[in-house]
């Protein structure tokens, strides 16, 4: 979990080094294994490093080649070094190390920008490319790895976190309004704007090509383009389901030190962790070992899953190691806040914190974990409406039997209507109907009574701008795809793998979701809808892919954990909080609902803690950054 910095100028000026160096100095936890630079008179990149890899051992960046006509810093890793690797030598391109870099750098230098067509895995990269005075950048399909960037008309300023951008020169600290607005509701739906006004993010899956013109972005993979897969039998959908899972984890689990993986007791990360020790068995795993770990809850909450957890670690022959989640004061919580500039941790994120430290304190350096089992495999609902969308009327029957024999006749006409009718139906005749209903439920679903008028205006119209754009991007695609790919798109989710991702970094550790890997994307997305539900059974060939490799307990589990218990030790602090009676934070909440928000964390017997704990930490965390931002302003005017 590198990171990497740069400002590049288009107008003639000089780059300062200081400038620079004080950008990676802000984020020098990303490099525990050394932090270098590199500038020329109107460029300078800079390079944080944590090595990950055997590979990893011999790369140094900023990298450049032969000719120093190209220049490149990069925070990632290869899925398909090994590919590449080849591919480049078939081409006669000569290679100086087994860095992952140089195979980045030297598909730049054979395809150019087309490079990224070749380069698949983790990564967040920036190539100065001084032969045409242009900066190219990129990020990967998922959002993995983060970039921001700011630019002014006439200067490039990037890195990996907010507040190195931010330690730029000359970049404003104006806030971004109506992400405030999203912060403070919690509605996220911007993935590319953050708290600060002109500091974007560059978003997953797209490029950016920097010159004296300014920024070109454009997206370079659409997973709307992902077809559908078609076996003749259920048997052969799983058997290809294992060959891309197992081959998945076997190239994101690439570490010269022991690899560490959640294993919560649930289908997802228990899935990661049995595949990854039966590859470590057969000497497959490309790392020396594996440990897992889980989180111990006490046994009378919902969160415990303890017994779970230990059934998969004996069913693999493996000890799991148990650590407490951790939880922070508020005080820390705003004071990361004010740091980072932007809000840092929710509870129920935090408390994964333990882990990371546990693993590296133990010499690791890579976690790997199961998000995207949700997402990916648990959205089978509309599998009868899919069938009727492509014509597959036989597996239609079918399934409507199945429904008919495990549910009854009342539940299957029910689940017929609402899963297989309506979502065929005009775009204009289910927008109708979403908002009679957001209508008749908008005094509770979308009542934010801690807002001030103008704010919930502003948040009212940019969630509108959204829902436009998600129909828009609905708008003819396989119904299969719709709700998957919100959630590889939406905001929340956006926030919420960044979130983990810094903290990660903050540990001096790489985070890696196997099921977010381009391989694993392509070939869950384009599964049809009936290989993901069998009546009311969700991850159906999730299920019999894991015949073996998880004890029954776990494969056949239907409960899942509930974690608002991780934000009970935030309920006194939150509850204490003082209203913001000063300007700016008058002019965002109203009094009263925020003593609405403060009664419900202090009350044991409210439902939705979490909501409310959530809320309330993104308010402070937001107070505090803009307190810390007048501070840093009067303190640079009175220079």
């Amino acid at each position: 979990m590198s990171g990497i910095a740069g400002i590049v100028r288009f107008d003639g000026g000089p780059v300062e080094l200081g400038h620079l160096e004080r950008m990676t100095n802000a984020m020098a936890y990303r490099g525990p294994d050394g932090i270098t630079h590199w500038s020329s008179e109107h460029a300078a990149l800079g390079h944080c490093m944590l090595q990950t890899t055997n590979e990893s051992l011999e790369e140094s960046q900023p990298l450049a080649n032969e000719d120093a006509g190209l220049n490149l810093v990069m925070d990632g890793r290869l899925d398909n070094w090994e590919e590449l690797r080849c591919l480049l030598l078939a081409e006669g391109a000569r290679l100086r190390t087994r860095s992952d870099a140089e195979l980045v750098l030297r598909a730049y230098e054979r395809w150019g920008e087309a490079c990224l067509e070749k380069i698949d895995g983790d990564f967040a990269l920036a190539i100065w490319d001084a032969r045409q005075h242009k900066l190219f950048c990129a990020r990967d399909r998922a959002g993995a790895k983060p970039f921001v960037y700011h630019w002014d008309g006439h200067c490039l300023i990037f890195a990996s976190e907010i507040h190195a951008v931010l330690a730029g020169p000359n970049v404003p600290r104006e806030l971004n309004q109506g992400a405030l607005a999203e912060h403070l509701s919690a509605e996220l739906t911007s993935r590319d704007d953050t708290l600060w006004q002109g500091v974007s993010r560059l978003i997953a899956a797209r490029s950016m090509t920097v010159d004296e013109y300014g920024p070109r972005i454009k997206s370079y993979w659409n997973p709307k383009q992902i077809p559908l897969i078609h076996f003749h039998n259920d048997a052969d959908y799983v058997e290809h389901y294992q060959e891309v899972l197992f081959e998945t984890v076997r190239r994101q689990s690439r570490s010269h030190r022991p690899v560490g993986y959640e294993v919560s007791g649930g289908l997802d990360s228990s899935a990661m962790f049995s595949v990854g020790n039966k590859l470590h068995r057969e000497g497959r795993l490309h790392a020396p070992d594996i440990a897992g770990f889980t989180l111990k809850f006490e046994k009378d909450t919902d969160a415990f899953e303890l017994d779970f957890a230990h059934a998969v670690g004996a069913h693999c022959g493996r000890s799991i190691v148990e650590v407490r989640p951790t939880h922070k004061s508020v005080e820390w919580l705003r004071c990361e806040a004010a740091r980072l500039c932007t809000v840092p941790n929710f509870p129920n994120t935090l408390m994964h914190r333990g882990i990371f430290e546990t693993h590296h304190q133990n010499g690791g350096r890579v976690v790997v974990n199961g998000t995207g089992g949700d997402q990916w495999l648990a959205f089978g609902e509309n599998d009868l409406a899919e069938c009727m969308q492509i014509g597959a009327w036989k597996v239609l029957r079918k399934s409507l039997q199945a429904d008919f024999s495990k549910s009854g006749a009342m539940w299957t006409m029910f689940n017929f209507v609402r899963h297989g009718v309506y979502p065929n139906l005009p775009s204009n005749v289910r927008k109708a109907a979403r908002w009679a209903l957001q209508r008749e439920e908008s005094h509770t679903r979308r009542s934010h009574p801690w807002l001030s008028a103008p704010m919930q205006e502003l948040l009212d119209e940019r969630m509108r701008q959204n829902y436009k754009m998600l129909a828009e991007k609905q708008s003819g695609i396989r119904i299969g795809l719709r709700e998957r790919l919100m959630s590889l798109e939406g905001g929340f989710p956006t926030f919420a793998r960044e979130t983990m991702e810094r903290m990660g970094s903050l540990a001096g550790i790489e985070y890696r979701s196997p099921f977010y890997s381009h391989a694993f994307l392509n070939m869950a997305l384009g599964l049809p809808l009936t290989q993901l539900r069998n009546a009311q059974q969700d991850r159906s060939i999730h299920r019999k892919a894991m015949v073996g490799l998880l004890p029954e307990a776990v494969r056949q589990r239907t409960s899942k954990a509930e974690f608002s218990t991780a934000s009970t030790p935030y309920r006194e602090g939150l509850a204490a909080l003082r209203f913001p009676t000063t300007l700016p934070g008058k002019r965002w909440l109203r009094l009263d609902g925020f003593s609405q928000l403060q009664n419900e964390v202090s009350d044991l017997e409210t439902e939705g803690l979490y909501w409310s704990v959530g809320i309330l930490t993104s308010v402070a965390s937001c107070c505090e950054i803009v307190n810390n931002r007048t501070t840093k302003t009067n303190k640079l005017s009175d220079r």
